[in-house]
């Protein structure tokens, strides 16, 4: 009685920037290395799916059902769309090579590049545009601040703290400075579509604004400030494989349930409440933890997914 679609294939999804801050860093080339390693042991066997979008000005489609992938570029941002409806994802184990090919070719197909805007926010829609048909997770690769497109982030920090609308009175810089990240989030959970976060900027990043995209879908906010593939490309590639590969559940839902006279005052965690008691979970892994705080007290007890 829970389920939205049928159960569904597990779908991984990678949208990488690839601006010249991604490459200059070497997040480009971290990333791809590690999806060319990971993906023989992602979960989910012969039905295992996948795809990948790129971007920085613009967004990058990939056609991946031939003999060598071919890039479909889409410079439309206001209504970004998919050139290939029905086609970015393709099955792993029939398509293992061109995918693996695919990644090799990342960090040389745009070294040269001197991209410095990024359309983050129609990225994310061109890739909920791509999964909302069968959910899954989307694994957000960034490396500068959203500058262009729906969603665009201004710099808050020192005397720009109060851009956006936001000043000290609004929460500053811990609150978010615009509704885009949290109304994509829920329609993505509605979706049964989980976002991770990987946050490899060098400066301002705007992490409360970016970080509601993982929190109303069950996803996760890895961050990696000033990175440095010499210095910190280890743990950036360690901690993807882990997420990647560890045991993890689709489609979940938790219900809570009090005993008579109780009620449950707050959830803590990252979920979508569906109803009174009803979470939804895109995603939830193993070693996930959620709070509660029963009645208006400061009583607060944690579960954690096995």
């Amino acid at each position: 009685e829970y389920m939205v679609p049928p159960p569904q294939p597990p779908v991984f999804l990678f949208v990488v920037e690839v601006s010249y801050a991604a490459v200059s860093s070497g997040m480009l080339r971290c990333v791809a290395a590690t999806l060319a390693h990971t993906i023989d042991h992602l979960p989910g066997g012969e039905r295992t799916q996948v795809g990948v979008i790129t971007y920085d000005s613009t967004l990058h489609f990939y056609n991946l059902h031939g003999s060598t992938p071919q890039m479909l570029v889409v410079p439309e941002l206001d209504e970004p769309f998919c050139p290939m409806p029905g086609e970015a994802l393709v099955n792993l184990s029939e398509r293992r090579d061109v995918v693996k090919q695919l990644l090799e070719k990342l960090p040389s197909m745009f070294g040269a590049t001197q991209a410095t805007e990024v359309a983050t926010g129609p990225a994310l829609k061109a890739a909920y545009t791509v999964a909302q048909h069968v959910g899954g997770k989307v694994s957000l690769f960034s490396a500068t601040r959203p500058t262009v497109g729906d969603g665009k982030l201004l710099n808050r920090e020192g005397a720009g703290g109060a851009a956006n609308g936001k000043g000290a009175e609004g929460g500053g810089l811990l609150a978010p400075a615009c509704d885009f990240y949290k109304t994509l989030a829920v329609d993505c959970s509605k979706q049964q579509l989980c976002i991770d976060v990987w946050a490899c900027h060098s400066a301002y990043a705007d992490l409360a604004t970016l970080a509601l995209l993982a929190r109303h879908t069950g996803g996760s906010v890895q961050h990696f400030p000033a990175f440095s593939d010499v210095a910190a490309g280890e743990r950036l590639s360690r901690a993807l494989q882990h997420s990647l590969t560890r045991e993890q559940g689709l489609e979940a839902v938790m219900r809570v349930r009090a005993s008579r006279g109780l009620r449950i005052a707050a959830f803590y965690g990252h979920f979508f409440i569906r109803g009174v008691d009803l979470l939804a979970l895109p995603n939830v892994a193993r070693g996930r933890d959620f709070g509660r705080v029963r009645g208006g007290r400061a009583f607060r007890r944690a579960g954690r997914s096995e």
